[in-house]
């Protein structure tokens, strides 16, 4: 995980350029911001049950280096497979200051830090230590993880007793740093972080004008004098433009997107997407559809005998001798196959992306593309290799190695096996 974000904060600049606007990470701490943790072990090795009305109280110590303010509390809890519900209260004290915080272990993921906010920072000063005590307030039960205690927690006592030799495993978070990916959609699946500075899907280069977007394939400019039109979409064959129903020419903007001249005055832009070859598909698809009616006829014609009328040359003549439902069984499915083939992926690559839409109904999108439940209006299904894309959907994912490669796109048909290298990668970055 580390080098992976080594490699985001390396490319960053590229991701934001490409217009990639949010970041899928798998729930816990935020990898963006300095969490301090108490001088002990990382290996879970004992989760403790907590019941509605019972605690856990100890005293932990503070790092040499910490900030002037803790906004949250990080706790390693396990809920079961999810099945955890009910509320944990916090409370986090110095010598001379006190900080609360609420979390609902429905968000949490299991077996993983959940990250409880308080009420207002907790301002240490020169404190070396604080006292923590956590409250299961309402639900059925949560499991808090404890691992080996080296000396730095004291006190710690739970609904069973105290626990030597062992204490819960807690973090604090630092203060977000200026310019970090903002945190705008948790639950226990996944967190949701949103580039400051993504460039925007389209956007107007070398003029003065104003640009209204209707969908990722419309928009309408009033421009004062010729400008650029930059659209981050990869530039690939097959792109056409027009510009008040008239065709104009799509140039590469910085050897990967897409870029049409746009004169003075309103103009109305459409983008549409035809593959290529797609005039060489229809004649296939119509030559198999010929074939298919021949034989319907042919075989009407014939009656029971399973023998042609009408042929005249002697391979026409072998070939009748052939009984029919045999020559239908061979020929007739791949007849059907080069009629249908054709046409379904045709339409399967001119299908238009989605709608641009709003920030809160993008996160939705990418929430629900991600994570089986009802979010918003939309619905995924969950398989058991993971999740399951719903039509009409198309993103741009990017797992952060090595180079930079932020184009791996993802669609319906190969959303199975994609899920299957991409998904287990810490970090996946979306542009929708």
């Amino acid at each position: 995980e580390a080098s992976q974000l080594s490699a985001f904060n390396t490319h960053r600049a590229g991701y934001e350029a490409a217009s990639i606007k949010y970041l899928l990470f798998p729930p816990g701490a935020n990898p963006f911001v300095q969490v301090m943790t108490a001088s002990i072990g990382t290996a879970r090795v004992k989760p403790v049950a907590l019941f509605p009305g019972q605690s856990i109280s100890g005293t932990m110590p503070l790092p040499a280096s910490h900030g002037a303010d803790l906004p949250a509390i990080l706790i390693e809890v396990g809920t079961y497979g999810g099945a955890s519900r009910g509320i944990l209260n916090v409370r986090v004290c110095t010598a001379t200051d006190c900080a609360i915080g609420h979390g609902d272990i429905a968000n949490a993921g299991d077996n993983n830090y959940f990250a409880i906010k308080f009420e207002q920072p907790l301002a240490i000063g020169n404190a070396s230590s604080l006292t923590y005590q956590l409250d299961f307030a309402s639900g059925n039960q949560v499991a808090i993880w404890f691992t080996t205690e080296q000396g730095a927690h004291e006190h710690v006592l739970t609904p069973a007793g105290t626990t030597p030799g062992l204490a819960p495993l807690l973090g604090l978070e630092g203060v977000v740093p200026a310019g970090a990916p903002i945190l705008v959609f948790s639950n226990p699946s996944m967190n949701i972080f949103k580039l400051p500075n993504a460039k925007p899907y389209m956007a107007v280069s070398g003029g003065s004008c104003r640009l209204k977007i209707s969908s990722r394939q419309s928009a309408t400019a009033q421009c004062t004098a010729p400008a650029t039109l930059i659209r981050r979409e990869v530039f690939f064959p097959g792109w056409q433009a027009h510009i008040n129903d008239h065709p104009a020419p799509i140039s590469a903007y910085h050897d990967t997107f897409q870029a049409i001249n746009l004169p003075a005055g309103t103009s109305a832009i459409r983008f549409s997407y035809e593959p290529p070859h797609t005039m060489a598909s229809v004649i296939v698809a119509l030559i198999s559809a010929f074939v298919w009616v021949a034989f319907a006829l042919t075989q009407r014609r014939a009656g029971n005998t399973g023998a042609l009328t009408i042929p005249q040359s002697a391979w026409l003549q072998r070939a009748a001798q052939i009984d029919l439902s045999k020559r239908s069984r061979a020929i007739l499915p791949i007849a059907f196959i080069g009629l249908v083939a054709p046409l379904g992926l045709y339409l399967a690559l001119a299908t238009p992306p989605g709608d641009v839409a709003d920030e809160p109904a993008q996160l939705v999108r990418a929430a629900a593309l991600l994570h089986g439940t009802l979010i918003g209006e939309r619905r995924v299904v969950t398989t058991p290799q993971g999740p399951s894309v719903t039509a009409g959907m198309r993103v741009n994912l990017a797992v952060p190695r090595a180079g930079f490669n932020p184009f791996i796109p993802l669609t319906k048909a190969n959303f199975e096996q994609k899920q299957r290298t991409s998904w287990v990668q810490p970090h996946i970055f979306v542009s929708i």
